[in-house]
């Protein structure tokens, strides 16, 4: 049996049948030889979006561009005149983007040409929506990483447009990033790099990503051109300054792991190697999700081993910060019984939303990147992320944690918070949805 529900632009999917073993593996780590990797941080929204410039500005060789969606504005602009910049002095450049949430259309309708007609750049969508197979439109591609010259890779929760990036003082998403520094003689045969390019290479060459085929209408050629010469005359924001110059931080080992495709419904790696972590956890194990969304095999999976819910801090979005219907709503049904358990859970009391993916471990293992604890994470969606192990790094995550908790409620069984700030159309439609997506997760 097959369930569909499309709401607020998100599509949700369940599947009775367990899923199957074929298709592209997890990526699992190889053996570490002797790489050194730095790891830095990125918080602030401006800072985000002016390192990704730096990144790109820098690349001399190649760089590989990895997104779910972009969202029309000056950053998307800047962005990409960036990158035709940089395919313009020679660097090669491949753009591998979600087939459905891509989002250039509108104002940058003409985009995709433009960049595919340009011989530096490869332009690949992921499962563009068939009529003839409506199952795979929840398929989606998720990930955010940007990889230049086999030396830097940035990734987190971080698409890009505007609201990711604006200055604090004007309404924005938190969120998260980490970029990491291969330090060694030969960063291309670091394991962390090996890993990245079999993703990559896998991803790339997989059935379900197409090629770009040039669009032959007028509309489009003539749209090309237009964008070409403003993005050639775009003024971009002025980055953060040198590479050299950023705060990076030792750290002991970085690993890169993903999620398997190829399938309708994947195998769920990632999700086990996350248990695993917090199976073998000693002390604190600290979560950060835009939402917590749990179906009963990811639950048993997570009750299967040594596990203490008293150890677990959640940090998640309320009522009133969240934007997500369908995702939230999801959450709302189960909210009571997550305050009831020994799980301490808190949620955001601002007005902008979080939307940081991070997990910390005993204050020594970090993850970050794409995933969200929500059963699309797990089974459905391309996810990345890295595990970083370094006291140092942890610590300053720690204090980020930290301080998103401070402008948190912990949630009391069956107790309300920021209600007063909620808009009663919001409150009705998202407890309405809940009696709908909650009878959706055990599905999948």
């Amino acid at each position: 049996m097959v369930v569909f529900i499309l709401s607020s632009g998100t599509l949700l999917f369940g599947m009775v049948d367990p899923p199957g073993k074929t298709g592209a593996s997890g990526g699992v780590p190889k053996p570490v030889p002797e790489d050194g990797y730095q790891a830095m941080l990125v918080e602030e929204r401006e800072k985000a979006g002016q390192i990704r410039l730096d990144l790109l500005r820098q690349a001399d060789e190649e760089m590989q561009i990895v997104y779910h969606t972009f969202h029309s504005g000056d950053w998307m602009k800047a962005f990409f005149s960036e990158v035709l910049a940089a395919a313009d002095r020679g660097v090669e450049v491949t753009i591998l983007v979600d087939g459905l949430m891509n989002q250039m259309r509108g104002e940058m309708r003409g985009l995709p040409a433009l960049l595919a007609g340009h011989e530096q750049i490869d332009l690949h969508y992921y499962k563009p929506p068939r009529a003839g197979n409506p199952a795979e439109w929840n398929n989606r591609l998720h990930d955010k990483l940007i990889v230049i010259d086999q030396t830097y890779v940035m990734t987190g929760g971080r698409n890009i447009g505007d609201k990711y990036f604006s200055p604090p003082d004007e309404p924005g998403v938190s969120d998260r990033d980490v970029l990491v520094k291969v330090t060694g003689d030969e960063p291309e045969q670091s394991a962390l790099m090996s890993d990245l390019n079999d993703y990559l290479a896998n991803l790339t060459a997989y059935k379900g990503m197409y090629s770009y085929k040039e669009e032959t209408s007028r509309f489009v050629e003539r749209r090309a051109k237009e964008l070409e010469k403003e993005l050639m005359s775009f003024e971009s924001p002025a980055g953060s300054g040198s590479m050299a110059e950023l705060d990076f931080l030792d750290v002991d080992h970085v690993a890169f792991m993903h999620n398997p495709f190829g399938e309708i419904q994947n195998e769920p790696f990632l999700w086990e190697v996350l248990t695993d972590l917090a199976h073998h956890a000693e002390d604190e194990i600290l979560v950060q999700t835009p939402y917590l969304v749990l179906n009963e095999p990811m639950q048993n999976m997570l009750e299967a081993g040594e596990f203490a819910p008293e150890q677990v801090t959640v940090l998640t979005n309320s009522l009133y910060s969240s934007p997500n219907f369908p995702a939230f709503s999801a959450y709302l049904a189960d909210r009571d019984r997550f305050a009831a358990s020994e799980v301490q859970l808190f949620e955001y009391g601002k007005a902008e939303p979080i939307h940081a993916k991070t997990f910390l471990f005993d204050g020594y293992k970090s993850v970050i990147g794409s995933y969200n604890v929500d059963p699309r994470s797990v089974y459905l969606n391309t996810e990345s992320l890295f595990v970083i192990e370094g006291e140092t790094f942890a610590e300053e995550l720690q204090g980020s944690l930290d301080a998103i908790e401070t402008d948190s409620i912990q949630v009391q069984h069956e107790e309300e918070h920021f209600q007063e700030k909620v808009p009663v159309w919001k409150d009705r439609v998202m407890t309405g949805l809940s009696r709908i997506t909650s009878r959706l997760a055990h599905l999948l």
